[in-house]
């Protein structure tokens, strides 16, 4: 793991809204046990790293560490360290080169457009359900459903809208222990669903098949059965 001091701005940036993703500010001040300032949005220009970081300093750090692990361990797609084997991607392009006969090459450019035309997929998807939320019209776009044979599927799928009660708003009522509660509205995440067949049925592909040379032996064959 790298140190603080030898981390740059732009990772400690990446790093600390990876540990506080998702979160309101007044989420963050309490995830970080720091107690919330409602002049925070002042003090920093409405930057809520720049508070942290300027205000404080070692609740900050920590944040960017543990951000740090999140990135870290997310490179290991949520393998286990024990007993499991991590599979890389030159691992299946080396398997499908040798299972096609194609080059290592070819097979890398094949491999990488596939994945970047469904990330291209999911990502037009949700820009277009953004527009379809902001446009008066009736008409919606479809949203794929990216079915991948014997493997699975993946496609956009909506979470539940969640209530948050959360303390420290301007807006909140007055009283020792009574608390604002904040719904966070419902968005569109990517997930897989597995296949039932998964494990049970191959793949129509196959290895490239051999090409017959031209015998004399089937030449003389054919002319006897004329």
């Amino acid at each position: 793991m790298k140190k603080f001091e030898s981390l740059t701005s732009r990772e400690k940036t990446e790093y600390f809204y990876e540990d506080t993703a998702d979160l309101f500010p007044e989420e963050i001040f309490k995830k970080l046990g720091v107690k919330y300032d409602e002049n925070w949005e002042r003090k920093s220009g409405s930057d809520i790293e720049v508070y942290m970081e300027k205000y404080a300093p070692a609740a900050y750090k920590k944040s960017v560490q543990r951000g740090y692990k999140i990135a870290e361990n997310a490179t290991l797609a949520g393998t286990p360290k024990k007993g499991y084997k991590n599979v890389k991607k030159s691992d299946i392009i080396s398997s499908v080169a040798k299972k096609t006969g194609a080059t290592k090459k070819a097979t890398k450019e094949i491999v990488s457009a596939y994945w970047d035309t469904i990330k291209e997929t999911i990502k037009k998807d949700s820009e277009n359900a953004k527009k379809d939320s902001k446009s008066k019209s009736k008409t919606k776009k479809e949203l794929s459903n990216i079915n991948i044979p014997n493997v699975g599927s993946i496609r956009l799928v909506a979470t539940k809208a969640r209530k948050v009660k959360i303390s420290g708003l301007k807006n909140a009522k007055k009283g020792k222990g009574k608390k604002t509660e904040i719904t966070v509205p419902s968005k569109l995440v990517p997930k897989f669903y597995v296949s039932g067949n998964f494990l049970t049925k191959k793949s129509a592909t196959k290895a490239k098949p051999k090409t017959r040379s031209k015998g004399k032996g089937t030449k003389s064959k054919r002319t006897k059965n004329k």
